[in-house]
């Protein structure tokens, strides 16, 4: 029997169920959508599932599921993998990665041991690696689609602001592949050094014979948070600098410590802007590709939806639908939209088909169309 259920599925508050964005209803589904990119303030929460929809020229997914991290420790600990195992007592079937590093570094301050060092040690170089898999031939279409989409938005609003949990690099090179200019909390200087004050800056145009002008605010910019840190940043001198991806990373790699991790600086810093984000009033919420499973990402979310009446938020995520969906976040929000809240909505689907079905609300800037123009000549 074929499979007709539709590829994406929508519910909200005024909706009978869950329904398919076809021809009936893709009209409710743009209004939605337009309403949460129409806000003063538009944030996404970005997760896994956004970069799960990169593959190579095979078809192979390449980012990595916990899954595919534990098979990289463990290839990166032949010789001793099974050793540790039994060192640190490992009892569980299941093959959890954030686990096994949790219990290694608790073995490790209980009895240092210059073996398990190393497993750690190795084991967080091959998390790092998997993480690095963005290169020049990357296709990162839906990546640059979905910037088009909600970071070309009127000068005169807030600039964009991505939220991700993802340590890769798909939304900054995206971003420079489009011509997107990028905020990310670092200075302009080289190394670049993380000033959290550069997020309070922004790009103008600027002549230098008007200085008294007007600012002529420069169009396609967008803000990008690294709430778990990224392969490009590195620490020295006490500084965090973003360069080229580093083997030893800063990265609040997933480890049952990730709660105390992200409070500490530069994450305090950046989970400090989302949730100052989520709080402000006129704020639309677009959350792709999260499982909610951080504590510390969910419990500002929740807040958000308790106390800031004014805020819209649509929540996209492949398995919504699914029975073991029906608590947690997710619950909520479905039993929120049953009680009649306007402001929640809920797409069933994955992140490229959810973006290749967005509205389009702001046509490309001349500058945009030329840069694309130049590029398809090259340098010949």
């Amino acid at each position: 029997m074929t499979d007709t259920t539709p590829e994406l599925q929508f519910l909200t508050s005024e909706s009978e169920g869950w329904q398919g964005i076809d021809a009936d209803h893709k009209t409710d589904f743009d209004a939605f959508f337009t309403q949460v990119f129409t806000s003063r303030n538009l944030a996404v929460l970005s997760g896994l599932g956004t970069s799960r929809c990169i593959k190579n020229s095979d078809g192979e997914v390449l980012a990595p599921t916990m899954a595919d991290l534990w098979a990289a420790v463990e290839s990166a600990n032949k010789k001793r993998f099974v050793k540790v195992l039994k060192q640190i007592n490992w009892k569980s079937d299941v093959e959890n990665v954030e686990l096994l590093l949790s219990h290694c570094q608790m073995q490790q301050e209980l009895r240092p041991d210059a073996e398990l060092a190393t497993f750690i040690e190795k084991g967080e170089e091959a998390i790092a690696t998997s993480c690095n898999f963005i290169d020049d031939k990357s296709d990162l279409g839906i990546h640059e689609s979905f910037l088009r989409k909600v970071a070309r938005r009127s000068t005169k609003l807030p600039r964009t602001q991505i939220f991700t949990t993802n340590y890769d690099l798909a939304f900054e090179v995206a971003a420079a592949r489009i011509g997107f200019a990028v905020i990310d909390g670092f200075t302009a200087s080289s190394p670049a050094r993380f000033d959290p004050t550069a997020f309070d800056r922004d790009q103008a145009h600027r002549e230098a014979s008007e200085a008294t002008a007007p600012l002529d605010w420069v169009p396609n910019v967008v803000q990008i948070h690294k709430l778990h840190g990224s392969i490009d940043w590195t620490n020295s001198d006490g500084a965090v600098h973003r360069g080229r991806p580093s083997a030893r990373p800063i990265i609040v790699y997933p480890r049952a410590s990730k709660f105390e991790v992200s409070y500490q600086q530069p994450f305090l810093e950046l989970m400090s802007r989302f949730q100052s984000s989520l709080r402000r009033s006129g704020t639309g919420l677009l959350i792709a590709g999260s499982g909610f499973e951080d504590r510390h990402i969910a419990e500002p979310v929740m807040a958000a939806v308790r106390g800031n009446v004014g805020i819209r938020i649509v929540v996209v995520a492949r398995s919504l639908k699914d029975k073991d969906k029906d608590k947690g976040i997710i619950g909520a929000l479905k039993k929120l939209i049953e009680e009649g809240d306007r402001r929640i909505a809920l797409v069933a689907g994955s992140f490229e088909n959810v973006v290749k079905s967005l509205p389009d609300l702001v046509a490309p800037m001349e500058e945009e169309v030329h840069a694309k123009r130049v590029q398809s000549i090259g340098d010949g």
